[in-house]
C-alpha cells in the first residue's frame, strides 16, 4: 500500500531491544536508588560513623551521612529534606520532631552517652579549672551556638551553674559547631574551648583536657530515630540495629563516646 513505510525486520529488532535495554537501565537505577540511606547525625560523630560505614556489612546498601549541628539538621528535616535516620547529640531537636510527628516514635532510642570537657591549647595559657577562664589573661573562649548545637548548650549550662556565664559573656566566642570550636582551639585563635569529650580524641597531644565534675550539667545523650516520612524505613532500621549492636559499640569506645544498653 502507498503511504505505508515498512521497517527492515533488522531494524525493529534493534529499537525492540534499545527500548528493552532502557527500561532496564531504568529499573537499576531505580533498584540504586533504593539501596541509599540518608543518615543526617551530630558533627560530632563523624570521625566514628565513618569508621562504622566502611565496616557495615550489608553491601547492598549505601550509606550517605549528612553532619551538621544537630538544630540545623532538625531544620533541615522539618523542611522536608530526604532524610532516613536522625542521630541528634542532644534530646531537644528529637523532642521537636516528635511533637511534629516526624519520627518513628517505636523506633527512637538512646543510643550514646558522652560528656564535656574544657580544652586549651597545650602549652599557651595554664588553664588548671573552668574557674581559671576568669582570669584576665584569659581573652576568648569558645563554644558551639547553643541555638542550633547541644555542645554549645551543656557548655552554658556548665558554666551557668558555675556561677560563670554572666561573667565570662564578653570572652565567649560562638563557633558554628564542635569542630569549628576545636579548629579556634588549635589554631590559637582562643585561649580555650568548651567541647565534647568525643571531640578531644582528634586533639592529640596539642590540647590539654579537663573534664567537667558531676552535677555541672544535664546527662548527654545522643538520641536516634527513624524519619517518618523517609522512604527506606527498613534499610534504616537495620542500620540503626547495626549502630547498636557490638561491632560498631567497640569504634564508639574508642572515640571517646559511651554506648547506652539498646532494647533486644
Amino acid at each position: 500500500m502507498r503511504g505505508i513505510m515498512v521497517l527492515p525486520t533488522t531494524l525493529l529488532i534493534t529499537a525492540l531491544l534499545a527500548l528493552l535495554f532502557s527500561a532496564g537501565c531504568r529499573e537499576v537505577s531505580r533498584r540504586e536508588v533504593a539501596q541509599q540511606i540518608t543518615v543526617s547525625c551530630a558533627m560530632s560523630l563523624k570521625g566514628a560513623m565513618e569508621e562504622i560505614r566502611a565496616q557495615y556489612p550489608d553491601k547492598g546498601v549505601t550509606v550517605r551521612f549528612n553532619y551538621g549541628a544537630s538544630g540545623s539538621l532538625q531544620h533541615q528535616i522539618e523542611q522536608g529534606a530526604p532524610v532516613d535516620l536522625f542521630i541528634s547529640a542532644g534530646q531537644k531537636q528529637m523532642d521537636d520532631l516528635a511533637k511534629k510527628g516526624l519520627i518513628d516514635h517505636e523506633t527512637r532510642t538512646n543510643l550514646l552517652g558522652n560528656e564535656i570537657a574544657l580544652v586549651s591549647f597545650a602549652g599557651a595559657a595554664k588553664i588548671k579549672d573552668f574557674k581559671d577562664l576568669a582570669e584576665p589573661e584569659i581573652k576568648r573562649i569558645a563554644i558551639a551556638d547553643p541555638s542550633t548545637s547541644p555542645a554549645g548548650t551543656y557548655a552554658r549550662e556548665t558554666l551557668t551553674r558555675l556561677g560563670l556565664w554572666k561573667t565570662l559573656q564578653p570572652k565567649i566566642v560562638l563557633g558554628k559547631d564542635v569542630d569549628q570550636v576545636m579548629h579556634y582551639v588549635q589554631q590559637g585563635n582562643v585561649e580555650a574551648g568548651i567541647i565534647f569529650v568525643s571531640d578531644t580524641v582528634y586533639g592529640g597531644k596539642t590540647i590539654s583536657i579537663i573534664k567537667t565534675g558531676d552535677g555541672l550539667h544535664r546527662r548527654i545523650l545522643y538520641p536516634a530515630a527513624i524519619i517518618s516520612a523517609g522512604e527506606h524505613k527498613k534499610a534504616a532500621r537495620d542500620f540503626l540495629g547495626f549502630l547498636g549492636g557490638p561491632e560498631a559499640s567497640k569504634v564508639f569506645v574508642r572515640h571517646g563516646f559511651i554506648p547506652q544498653p539498646q532494647a533486644p
